[in-house]
């Protein structure tokens, strides 16, 4: 009898040692940061936030882990970020107020995003204050805060999520870093209970470029999906009878720590031959004006592909002021010849209302680039009100004087207004195909060459202290369901 009594109470001391430890699991959801907008202001708090919770059952448990250390290493050809994960427990986050550095606006806008993040998945809309409010035990911590939990020493180019004292910290030696912590702490929390605890490094990370430039916004491409709070889809590049525009994941996804662009065959050569990624554009989430911005990638460098890194000045989220006829900046293009060369273009495309027409500054100077598919290189863009200049590995290989007409050829209405109208980033990886108007070289003469990937590591955008002006809108209204 004495040993059935103590088998049972060893039965029941393992089962509330299981559920202690959170048993129910982790999910991995699928989305990025949310695109709705609760309303709220700095120092605003609402009653169910303010008040305390009914006993020890309601916080974030730093020692209530729901799962083991999961180690999550990058690949090395990327920008070698080394992730660490664990999960724990969360509970009540309607008691929770965001919490971010008095006068740091960059920061509050990342507390926004934690903000949206909560209504989206919780339904709450946690209260955002600065660290002036009055402290409470259950805060969610953004930045260098004035709270001792915050790590206001954090490296320039780590990030970390971290759970202290019944607090949920986010922490990033810089803003972008900041963000990268909740872009990935998003796309591994689930709707119910546990959260994620994160932290990486990002070895090659800057926050100043060239001159003066200081690092205003981008993306580092370490979520599982693409983030549509920074990008959307929208088919800036056409397809014919043999190539058809697609954004399924085989042409569109994120692997290792890239975006990764694919053009492929088609399986279903009946209906059509090629298939190739919608354009990845910024059109409705970020636009700018004057700055220095920067990708690393490996680039497709091959006959019948054509991979490009392009801007427009079209319409929207930023406000244009010519509308005469819309601007076109190419970065770069490869067209696939057999000297694999790096071809920048400045554009006028003017509109039928104008009576249409299309004239070119025509490049200059190009670089080859015959190991681009093999290695990773960096291609720069530095736009100041005078100048367009592109950069290949940190050395500058061209540059166009937007102050003179003459840059373009037949340039009869002397005027170069549009060159200073807010633009937004496009990335293509395209192939050229029978039919198609354009057409340097064909790929029906190099299909050993698909699928055909363009790996692009990150995103970059520095802007001077003073010069241009960036138009954000994370509150995009696009979602994975609305792919092909």
């Amino acid at each position: 009898m004495t040993k059935n009594i103590i088998s049972i109470l060893l039965a029941l001391c393992l089962l509330l040692s299981v559920t202690a430890c959170g048993g129910n699991g982790a999910k991995t959801p699928s989305s990025s940061l949310p695109s709705s907008d609760p309303v709220s202001s700095e120092d605003t708090s609402s009653e169910e936030s303010s008040k305390a919770p009914s006993g020890d059952d309601n916080y974030i448990g730093s020692g209530d882990f729901a799962g083991t250390k999961n180690p999550v290493t990058s690949s090395e050809e990327s920008s070698n970020v080394d992730t660490t994960t664990d999960v724990v427990v969360w509970k009540n986050p309607e008691v929770f107020s965001i919490i971010f550095p008095v006068g740091d606006s960059a920061v509050k806008e990342s507390a926004l995003a934690i903000q949206r993040y909560f209504s989206k998945n919780y339904g709450v809309n946690l209260a955002v204050k600065s660290d002036t409010a009055a402290e409470s035990p259950y805060e969610i911590l953004v930045g260098k805060t004035n709270r001792k939990e915050s790590n206001k020493n954090i490296a320039l180019n780590k990030y970390s999520v971290s759970v202290k004292d019944k607090k949920l910290i986010f922490d990033g030696g810089h803003k972008a870093m900041l963000d990268l912590a909740i872009q990935l702490f998003a796309e591994k929390k689930p709707k119910n209970n546990p959260d994620a605890k994160l932290s990486g490094t990002v070895s090659d990370f800057k926050a100043k470029m060239l001159d003066g430039y200081e690092y205003v916004w981008g993306d580092e491409f370490r979520t599982k999906e693409l983030d549509f709070t920074r990008w959307c889809l929208n088919a800036k590049m056409g397809g014919t009878n043999k190539i058809k525009v697609v954004s399924t994941r085989e042409t569109i996804d994120m692997k290792n720590d890239n975006l990764v662009l694919t053009a492929c065959k088609s399986a279903n050569k009946t209906k059509t031959e090629y298939l190739v990624p919608t354009s990845v554009v910024t059109q409705w989430n970020m636009m700018y004006t004057y700055g220095y911005c920067e990708i690393k990638a490996k680039v497709p460098n091959t006959v019948g592909v054509w991979p490009s890194f392009w801007t427009q000045s079209s319409t929207g989220v930023g406000k244009r002021s010519c509308f005469d006829y819309f601007v076109e900046v190419d970065i770069f293009e490869v067209f696939g010849d057999p000297d694999g060369k790096f071809i920048p273009n400045l554009h006028k495309w003017y509109t039928a209302a104008a009576g249409g027409g299309h004239i070119v500054s025509g490049a200059k100077h190009n670089v080859p680039l015959n190991n681009s598919m093999s290695e990773y290189h960096t291609f720069g863009y530095e736009w100041t009100p005078k100048e367009m200049s592109m950069y290949v590995d940190g050395k500058k290989y061209e540059t166009y004087d937007i102050t003179d007409p003459n840059t373009l050829h037949n340039n009869t209405t002397k005027e170069m207004k549009g060159f200073h109208d807010p633009q937004f980033l496009i990335f293509n990886n395209h192939v050229f195909a029978e039919d198609a108007s354009f057409k340097p070289n064909l790929i029906e003469n190099n299909e050993k060459a698909l699928p055909s990937s363009y790996c692009i590591d990150y995103f970059r955008l520095y802007q001077k202290p003073g010069e241009g002006k960036i138009w954000t809108d994370y509150n995009v209204k696009y979602t994975y369901s609305e792919r092909d």
